[in-house]
């Protein structure tokens, strides 16, 4: 089954599409437990074989729904804007401009490090929150928003907080703080 890319098909005109983005495999784990509850059922409880065909219909629904959802979900980043899509009959998409963008966090569980997975969290400079969820290759997406960012706009100058000027100006002549 072929993907059909949203967001390349909706570039706005002299935007280029930087990084594609998509869920990573282990949307199928759900599928996969009900087959494992089948062989279960079918080895261990030959008296229940019968019932065999309850486990098969959660396989064959919890399989299309990770499906379609792995198929028809998809983040982008262009030079532009942040472009997140997913759903095939419901759908969703937001898009939030790079210039906009207060922040990308990353959400990721000792599974999803070990299996490069993970949630992508972007923060605009209003009260705009976008979820990806089960995102293959977070690190690298968060990476290339911010790398785009810097590039248009600059780095952000980090501001310390007032805690750090505070002691700083305390310091005496010559001394620095060490905050190992």
């Amino acid at each position: 089954m072929k993907r059909k890319n949203y967001i390349k098909s909706n570039l706005l005109k002299d935007e280029n599409l930087l990084l594609i983005g998509h869920r990573h495999w282990v949307v199928f784990w759900i599928p996969v437990f009900w087959l494992l509850i089948s062989v279960l059922f079918y080895f261990e409880f030959p008296e229940m074989r019968g019932l065999l065909w309850i486990p098969g219909i959660m396989i064959v629904v919890t399989f299309l729904i990770a499906l379609i959802d792995y198929y028809m979900s998809e983040i982008g980043v262009t030079d532009i804007r942040v472009v997140i899509k997913m759903g095939l009959v419901a759908r969703y998409t937001s898009e939030t401009l790079l210039r906009n963008i207060a922040s990308i966090k990353i959400n990721q569980t000792f599974l999803g490090r070990l299996l490069n997975y993970g949630t992508v969290i972007v923060c605009d400079t209003g009260a705009h929150v976008s979820l990806f969820k089960n995102i293959e290759n977070p690190i690298e997406f968060q990476k290339r928003v911010q790398t785009e960012i810097d590039k248009r706009f600059g780095a952000p100058a980090a501001k310390p907080s007032a805690s750090v000027e505070k002691a700083a100006k305390e310091l005496p002549e010559g001394q620095e703080s060490s905050s190992h």
